[in-house]
């Protein structure tokens, strides 16, 4: 278990973070992953990667904390702050603006799209998840991954597009 921990902390409290789990409650999400892992390891068959088993258990866990949420006032987090939480050198300040610049785009198109959508684009493009990993995640064919995969990006490049249009997330300086 330790082993298992280790090898996989990292992602999973970063995975959280991507469903949509505020960093300031990461860290307790993260553990309620490893309780669920620690329960159910006996159970886990070989038919897909432990990678793909611990998402599949990230994704259950972020979602029942984003239903806890809507009972409750949501909390504002910072992009600047998710993005510190997030990074692993300190980058001089043109690249930290360019950095939190991109990330607000990224962040605001994701929150635009619908919750199938953003999942997919998160489990592939953002967790490096396969398209295999990703069927055996959710259950799904392999086929429909693709399709789901293929209308997510073009859902995403569409919001990028408006979000880069409208200004939405804080790209637009004065001049």
């Amino acid at each position: 278990m330790r082993q298992l921990y280790d090898e996989h902390v990292e992602f999973v409290w970063s995975a959280l973070v991507r469903l949509g789990v505020q960093p300031s409650d990461a860290d307790d999400c993260t553990q309620e992953v490893f309780l669920v892992i620690h329960k159910r390891l006996g159970t886990f068959e070989a038919r897909a990667s432990i990678r793909s088993w611990v998402y599949g258990i990230c994704l259950r866990v972020a979602s029942n904390y984003r239903r806890g949420r809507r009972t409750r006032p949501q909390a504002h987090e910072d992009a600047e702050k998710v993005s510190a939480t997030l990074a692993t050198s300190e980058p001089g300040p043109e690249e930290q603006l360019s950095e939190h610049e991109a990330r607000a785009v990224i962040d605001e198109a994701l929150a635009r799209l619908e919750p199938e959508q953003r999942l997919m684009i998160v489990m592939f493009e953002i967790d490096d998840l396969t398209g295999k990993e990703i069927a055996a995640s959710l259950g799904l064919p392999i086929g429909t991954v693709h399709s789901r995969l293929s209308r997510a990006r073009d859902a995403f490049r569409s919001a990028v597009a408006r979000v880069m249009r409208d200004g939405n997330a804080g790209t637009r300086r004065s001049t």
